[in-house]
């Protein structure tokens, strides 16, 4: 068995046992809280992190290469204004999306 069989073996094993254990953690949470506001406000507690930091690892990743791609053909000083661009779209797209949060809190939580 080749090496990058073995390898996507071991990866789709791992795959499959997380999804497993996350199957049997919803389980788990249905058995003792059922269904409520408590639950629910949990399950947002948790996914809003992971979908915002789900957002910055693509982000980082796809940057990267780009990022280098510019370096080598345009130079140093383009790529760090590239960066620049970057970081002040990132921060107006934050801010908008802050504020949004705040005007229309009432409307997304309501407890």
């Amino acid at each position: 068995m080749s090496n990058v069989r073995k390898t996507a073996l071991i990866i789709t094993a791992l795959t499959l046992g997380s999804k497993f254990l996350g199957f049997m953690r919803e389980i788990a949470l249905a058995y003792f809280y059922g269904t409520s506001y408590v639950i629910d406000a949990y399950v947002m507690a948790v996914a809003i992190p992971g979908i915002v930091f789900g957002w910055i690892a693509s982000l980082a990743v796809s940057y990267t290469p780009i990022y280098m791609d510019a370096k080598v053909k345009l130079g140093a000083n383009k790529s760090i204004r590239f960066t620049d661009n970057m970081i002040s779209i990132g921060i107006t797209i934050s801010i908008f999306c802050v504020l949004i949060g705040v005007i229309f809190s009432s409307k997304l939580v309501s407890i």
